[in-house]
């Protein structure tokens, strides 16, 4: 079994060593040939097969020095956004120039909402905040941009402000000044909530197509799934060769190979079935 595992492998690394000659392909099919080695893992899981995955995608999109991505822009989601929150219990009493500041940072940020929510904690209700001013500094494509916006005035429980940034910031940090009703400071809750944009793909990316495979792949544990998208990428690189489900040839030796291994009989005789019906199905 051993032997014949060993086979399929050294095929498999000399398409790989022939596909150096191709370019981008040749990244495409290194991505999924890595995670078909994650999923052969003796001893992988689906976590560690979807984190493979997760770094495949990451490379193909080609990391920058500044955390961004060459082939990743970042557009507002159709429906309800990611947020990074901020809660503080407010520390101050309002006498018109004594503040409680606090802020929150985020990145991808395209709108920053002022929120007083209904409940402090589990138990017990929120009391109504002054907001005064709220400051917002982000950055843009290195660009620098600042708004100010003047509430001035108390926010019920369970009432919000929202403002939308002129542009999706690469990062941005706000800060709001806030005070609270005489014999409430500690018993009312401010919040500030930034609301991220989702990464979208470049499809000019010559990787694109890779990039949705591993992202279909993401979470199936079908075999099949990952020699379907080898063997699609295969016959475009090379258009005489037909490719070989070695994913699914390997993992049922290794199956067979655990039955055979076992202390009983029938499971014994099983495996020697099924690793015989194997061997006559490989392609020749």
């Amino acid at each position: 079994m051993k032997l014949a595992m060993a086979v399929v492998l050294v095929s498999s690394m000399a398409i790989a060593a022939r596909s150096q000659d191709v370019c981008p392909e040749v990244a495409s099919l290194n991505a999924l040939y890595e995670v078909r080695a994650a999923r052969l893992h003796a001893y992988s899981s689906s976590y560690e097969v979807g984190s493979e995955i997760d770094r495949q995608i990451d490379n193909l999109r080609e990391p920058l020095r500044d955390g961004a991505y060459r082939w990743v822009h970042y557009v507002r989601p159709g429906g309800d956004a990611s947020v990074v929150k901020r809660d503080h219990d407010v520390s101050k009493i309002y006498n018109g120039d004594n503040w409680d500041s606090f802020e929150v940072t985020g990145k991808h940020v395209f709108a920053v909402n002022v929120n007083v929510p209904k409940k402090r904690n589990l138990f017990k209700a929120n009391n109504e905040v002054f907001v005064n001013t709220l400051t917002v500094r982000y950055i843009v494509e290195g660009r620098p941009a600042v708004i100010r916006k003047t509430i001035g005035e108390w926010m019920a429980p369970t009432t919000s402000r929202t403002f939308d940034l002129d542009a999706i910031a690469d990062s941005a940090d706000a800060t709001v000044e806030v005070a609270a009703r005489p014999g409430k400071k500690k018993e009312t809750v401010a919040e500030i909530i930034f609301k991220e944009a989702v990464a979208q793909d470049d499809p000019d990316n010559p990787n694109y197509e890779t990039i949705q495979a591993l992202q279909r792949l993401r979470g199936l544990s079908d075999p099949a799934a990952i020699d379907y998208e080898i063997g699609r990428l295969e016959r475009r690189i090379f258009p005489s060769l037909e490719p070989a489900p070695f994913t699914t040839f390997l993992l049922r030796i290794k199956e067979a190979e655990t039955l055979i291994r076992s202390s009983k009989e029938e499971e014994q005789n099983r495996g020697k079935k099924m690793l015989a019906e194997v061997i006559r199905s490989y392609p020749r």
